[in-house]
């Protein structure tokens, strides 16, 4: 099993609040860890098997992401979802959940801010 990496503009862009902290998620190769493992099949595709590092350090604590998930997934609306700490200065990581919502709730917006008010109760 290989450590995943990804090498896109997006990884550019997107993530931390000052180009300092983006940078520090690349490798100087332009590589971007995402912390998942997994590998390529002969066909080419992708196949993410696990994570290397499952606990997110935030404020002094740590904090499992698989937690997290398990507690999202009981809700109805959700279909898949992915629980990863981002770059966050004060706190070291921030909690971000990725959420795909089933279809029959995908047009709905506003959906997703609600699972989450939902869950934090639960968390």
């Amino acid at each position: 099993m290989e450590k995943s990496s990804s090498k896109a503009r997006l990884f550019r862009k997107g993530i931390g609040k000052s180009l300092k902290q983006q940078w520090k998620l690349l490798q100087t190769d332009g590589w971007c860890k995402t912390g998942d493992l997994g590998g390529v099949d002969a066909q080419g595709y992708l196949t993410v098997a696990g994570r290397k590092k499952d606990m997110i350090r935030s404020g002094g604590g740590n904090i499992y992401a698989t937690e997290i998930e398990d507690v999202l997934y009981r809700h109805e609306a959700v279909k898949e979802v992915a629980v990863i700490g981002i770059p966050e200065p004060k706190y070291i990581e921030a909690v971000c959940a990725v959420i795909v919502k089933k279809r029959e709730y995908a047009a709905d917006r506003g959906r997703s801010g609600r699972i989450l008010q939902t869950v934090s109760f639960q968390l």
